[in-house]
């Protein structure tokens, strides 16, 4: 006798196995009667096509050692992938090529790797093991080159003193042309596979890598436009979620608009606050004022505008990406915008009129002074308008004071050594580095930490406020973590850029240039900045009041904290 417990135990697990039993059957039909979409085939194809053609270009003795024209190796053999039928022509495509290449000789000083200390997050070769797709031959045979690898001067890149990279010898074909598919895929894969083997950061972008090459191949495949080509290049370069990265060219320019407004602006709590004028008086005869909250554009509100473009906007972090709006939310290819205005409690809504970025006269110059005092004791630095050559003599005019605010939101020159000095007793580990192995590509080796400070010479005994935003960037950031090793110093501010360490500086197949973050960077601990930004001990951030008032809050609460203490 079944219990009611007993009989639906039982439905569920006949459930289940009819379940089972349609998959396998479903799997069985598409094996025999060939269901499967061919074009899924095929973009599958040429994801593996973009693997092995960059696991080749940098393990292999033949291809590294520039042997061969990879690049435009590349071009013929994806006309040949596009003529085979079938998953055993496929497999025979790739035997075949691989053939064309003589096998690595034994390499002894593979294994031997010495005392270096991998940080192995980014790496993965796992996918030469999938002996269902390439067959166990080929499979074999690629195990076999990652195990007698090239390890001689490689011909594409070389390293640079920092331990970044440097292409060379990228040649294309002589007469590029985008609306060919194999010169899209070739910029394509290339980028992938720079990507893939020399960013240190890999590991920590929201798309996982495999998946983006996934999603994007068949998309390059299909491109109808330059401008959707061009836009395709910049989603990819973003999805690195580095704020270093960048692409700029005349399509992508013109995806947002030529004309601009006259004003500039924040994003806060979804809303563009102006911050200042390109123009003062086409802003004034325009009718805006400082302060002034647009909420919409054209009917559109600036928060779904945001979120709309974020896909293109090279950032590593929230902050930053609001940070880079600058051309993608007012801009446009009309003369003439309607915006919602919030402004002194009431709400307007009005046409403005755009105009040419160079009809503004626009040059940049800080309005943040370089030097502030307060009959307190306190004292206010902008560590971007200090030079190397100042720092001496600057100090000394500090020395009596009980506190100081080094400003490095607009970053600062290379004074961070020589400032350190001041503020520490003794040497202090900051920063910890991973470093491309050129010996084993894909591969990250650990530094020793690297040291500031200096038990010799005067050292200031008062209290020090450092302020960061998301203007802190790269040297900015490096500046702050080799400071804050003092040892009466503190960070305040909101969360910082999130990229640091040397770039590289990538000049693609069809001339697109980008960049990315070379080597990593870590606090001693090696907890990450990438993404991250610095640490802060307060954290403050503008608000919309505080802005309109024209304050600046963030100098205000390190003052409050410096007076309190």
């Amino acid at each position: 006798m079944f219990s009611i417990i007993d009989l639906k135990y039982k439905s569920l697990l006949m459930t289940q196995r009819k379940l089972l039993s349609f998959l396998l059957c479903s799997q069985l039909l598409v094996t025999i009667f060939g269901f499967a979409s061919e074009k899924d085939k095929y973009y599958e194809n040429l994801y593996y096509t973009a693997k092995f053609w960059g696991f080749l270009k940098y393990y292999h003795p033949v291809v590294a050692s520039g042997q061969s024209d990879w690049n435009l190796e590349l071009i013929q053999q994806l006309e040949n992938l596009e003529k085979c039928k079938g998953q055993e022509e496929v497999k025979q495509f790739f035997e075949s090529w691989l053939a064309e290449l003589k096998s690595p000789s034994k390499c002894r000083k593979c294994k031997k790797q010495g005392k270096k200390e991998y940080d192995d997050r980014n790496f993965d070769l796992s996918w030469i093991e999938n002996t269902s797709f390439w067959g166990a031959k080929l499979s074999g045979q690629l195990g076999y080159i990652r195990d007698n690898r090239y390890l001689g001067e490689p011909f594409y890149l070389e390293r640079k003193p920092a331990g970044n990279i440097l292409l060379k010898n990228e040649n294309g074909p002589e007469s590029y042309d985008w609306k060919k598919k194999e010169h899209r895929l070739l910029t394509w894969f290339q980028y992938w596979n720079l990507v893939e083997y020399f960013f240190p950061y890999k590991y920590q972008c929201d798309q996982d890598w495999d998946e983006v090459l996934k999603e994007m191949t068949p998309r390059f495949l299909n491109v109808e436009s330059e401008e959707e080509f061009h836009m395709l290049l910049l989603e990819c370069f973003a999805k690195t979620d580095d704020s270093h990265a960048r692409f700029y060219s005349e399509q992508t320019v013109n995806h947002f608009g030529t004309k601009w407004l006259p004003i500039q602006f924040k994003l806060i709590d979804g809303k563009a606050i102006v911050t200042g004028f390109y123009n003062d008086s086409m802003a004034k005869k325009d009718g805006f004022h400082l302060g002034d909250v647009i909420t919409h554009v054209d009917g559109e509100s600036v928060q779904k505008r945001f979120e709309r473009n974020k896909k293109y906007l090279c950032a590593s972090n929230e902050a930053v990406k609001r940070r880079n709006t600058i051309s993608a939310i007012f801009n446009g290819d009309t003369e003439e915008v309607k915006l919602k205005i919030e402004r002194n409690g009431q709400i307007e809504e009005s046409i403005y009129k755009r105009y040419s970025f160079r009809d503004f006269s626009y040059h940049y110059h800080s309005k943040r002074e370089r030097f502030k005092s307060w009959e307190d004791g306190l004292a206010y630095v902008n560590l971007g308008k200090v030079s190397r050559e100042q720092v001496d003599s600057l100090m000394d005019s500090l020395m009596h004071f009980k506190g100081i605010v080094f400003d490095l939101r607009e970053n600062a020159n290379s004074t961070l050594y020589q400032l350190s000095a001041y503020l520490n007793q003794e040497p202090m580990p900051f920063v910890v580095f991973t470093k491309p192995d050129l010996s084993y590509p894909g591969r990250l080796i650990w530094t020793k930490p690297y040291y500031c400070g200096s038990s010799k010479g005067k050292k200031y005994t008062g209290k020090v406020m450092i302020l960061v935003n998301e203007l802190t960037q790269s040297h900015g950031e490096f500046s702050c973590m080799c400071l804050q090793t003092g040892d009466r110093v503190q960070v305040l501010g909101s969360q910082s850029s999130g990229a640091d360490g040397n770039v590289n500086r990538i000049k693609l197949i069809g001339g697109f240039e980008t960049v990315f973050s070379g080597i990593g960077v870590f606090y001693p601990d090696r907890s990450e900045t990438q993404r991250v930004g610095v640490r802060r001990d307060y954290s403050v951030s503008p608000t919309i009041k505080g802005m309109q008032e024209g304050r600046d809050e963030q100098l205000e609460e390190a003052l409050r904290i410096l007076r309190a203490e």
